[in-house]
């Protein structure tokens, strides 16, 4: 069985927009009361900006409820998360958690497993024949393959 992250659109609704942060394999939707565009404009400072400022970037966080994204030379590096958001990220993302956790646990229980060994093998092969269809019919079965890192 595969397992692909899951990703959930961001729509608008009556309140904030439903925006979506992959934790692992997994997507929670978090209910945001910002907008997008906004929040890139109005949110963006840079980390020295930041550290000279703190007290008033803190007061800001506090007050409107909505991360700020801290820049070096420019380029996204951190982002500082009022307590009650981060909060809320981590209990979804447990939550999640938690649930996967059950479901193997209930097949388990049922007897549903499966020997990593032959899953391995059974991915590998999988993965080695489609690698040799998609060589065939892109014409280019003369190249040699790189190898594979193990994990």
């Amino acid at each position: 069985m595969h397992i692909a992250p899951r990703s959930i659109p961001i729509h608008r609704n009556g309140v904030g927009v439903a925006d979506t942060a992959t934790v692992g394999l997994n997507s929670v939707r978090i209910q945001s009361y910002w907008d997008p565009a906004m929040h890139l404009a109005a949110d963006i400072h840079s980390l020295t900006d930041f550290k000279t400022n703190a007290k008033e970037h803190l007061a800001r966080i506090r007050a409107t409820g909505r991360p700020e994204i801290l820049t070096v030379n420019g380029r996204a590096e951190a982002v500082v998360l009022p307590p009650t958001l981060y909060d809320r990220l981590v209990e979804l993302a447990l939550g999640e958690v938690r649930e996967k956790i059950g479901l193997g646990l209930a097949q388990s229980d049922r007897g549903e497993l499966l020997d990593a060994d032959a899953a391995l093998a059974a991915r590998r092969a999988r993965r080695a024949k489609k690698a040799s269809t998609t060589a065939k019919t892109s014409g280019a079965s003369t190249r040699k393959a790189k190898p594979r890192r193990s994990t």
